[in-house]
């Protein structure tokens, strides 16, 4: 049996990707590809039918925990507070920040004029019976106060067994800085799937 395929894997530093930045997104925006396609990473993998009447699922994280974990760089060029976002779709996550749901936020933390580094990490499941991605989510923005992302639920997403087989899971990484400034930079430098 061949291992799951991320969208991810092709993503990492080394082949050339990531690292990818954002330059004063002050209205909700997807980290793109030089093309102008969102980054993503999708939980796929060999599909086999869960009994005679269901739809081929890919076994590999059907009903089985899962790690979504991405990790960046920012500076804040004034007062301003940056949001990070992981989104999904039951479809492929579009280049287009509204055409794609918010799983979990770190909320808005201040990074007034200063550099540092962030994480959001979360553990999540869909299952066939449930029909929805669900979890928990943490992580940090080391702003202007080193802010810990507490452990939080993540928004459950609802997702059909049709959806999974045909697409997968997709996730995808937003950001806004809350005051416009020339200055003001993030960036994605990892983002990565792994079975738990």
């Amino acid at each position: 049996m061949s291992s799951p395929v991320s969208i991810a894997d092709a993503a990492r530093p080394e082949r050339g990707i990531l690292p990818v930045s954002l330059t004063n997104p002050t209205s909700a925006t997807m980290f793109t590809d030089a093309g102008g396609s969102a980054v993503v990473t999708n939980l796929t993998g060999p599909v086999i039918p869960i009994d005679s009447d269901s739809m081929a699922l890919p076994k590999v994280y059907q009903n089985k925990p899962f790690d979504v974990k991405c990790w960046g760089r920012f500076t804040g060029g004034t007062t301003t507070n940056l949001t990070l976002r992981v989104m999904t779709s039951a479809t492929q996550i579009s280049a287009t920040d509204g055409s794609n749901t918010a799983l979990f936020s770190s909320g808005a933390v201040a990074v007034n004029s200063v550099s540092g580094n962030w994480l959001l990490e979360s553990e999540l499941i869909w299952d066939v019976t449930g029909l929805k991605i669900a979890g928990i989510f943490w992580g940090w923005i080391q702003g202007s106060t080193n802010t810990a992302i507490t452990q939080a639920v993540v928004t459950p997403f609802a997702l059909t067994a049709a959806q999974f087989a045909a697409n997968g899971v997709s996730f995808g990484v937003d950001a806004i800085f809350s005051a416009t400034n020339a200055g003001n930079l993030v960036t994605l430098d990892g983002f990565d799937i792994d079975p738990l």
